[in-house]
């Protein structure tokens, strides 16, 4: 009798177990899942932001176009600063971790926010930039952007935008 009883303990012994370790494995995948569609959400981010930048260089071609012909309008609209600059800088982020180049964005002193100007123009210069600090620096170099005002006048607020690198430089 005592024979039966522990192996009847046993058999429940094991079944609590066996039913521990199914919920262990489901809590775990069910993580795995959500990590890989956190990843994918990462992922379409930034492949978002790459397909700005690509529309902001067929826009480059564009604009040389109005630029000979005397056509080009500068905008003056308002604009959120560090929302028009995160595909620009989302993408050097992931460009320079991949080629082993240390790479920071940093503002410095009371950057408004809310600007007015031409946001896509912004983005066109700094994207070239950027484009060539990257190309031109080795891994183990740097690439910054430097983000600070410079001059107040009037209520109007003129902005400096500094890309630094380590690149073999212009001659």
């Amino acid at each position: 009798r005592n024979i039966v009883i522990q192996k009847i303990r046993d058999a429940q012994r094991e079944s609590l177990f066996g039913d521990y370790i199914d919920r262990e494995n489901e809590m775990i995948t069910g993580l795995i899942q959500r990590v890989d569609k956190y990843n994918v959400y990462v992922n379409l981010d930034k492949i978002e932001g790459a397909s700005k930048l690509l529309l902001s260089i067929l826009n480059d071609v564009l604009d040389m176009s109005a630029i000979e012909n005397g056509k080009l309008k500068i905008g003056k609209e308002p604009f959120h600063l560090e929302t028009a600059l995160t595909p620009a800088v989302e993408l050097y982020e992931t460009l320079c971790a991949k080629k082993g180049i240390a790479y920071t964005v940093k503002y410095e002193g009371e950057v408004p926010e809310l600007l007015l100007g031409d946001a896509l123009r912004l983005n066109q210069i700094l994207n070239n930039l950027l484009s060539n600090a990257f190309k031109f620096t080795k891994a183990g170099g740097t690439v910054n952007l430097t983000i600070r005002p410079v001059e107040r006048v009037k209520g109007t607020v003129y902005i400096q935008f500094e890309v630094q690198d380590t690149g073999c430089g212009m001659s």
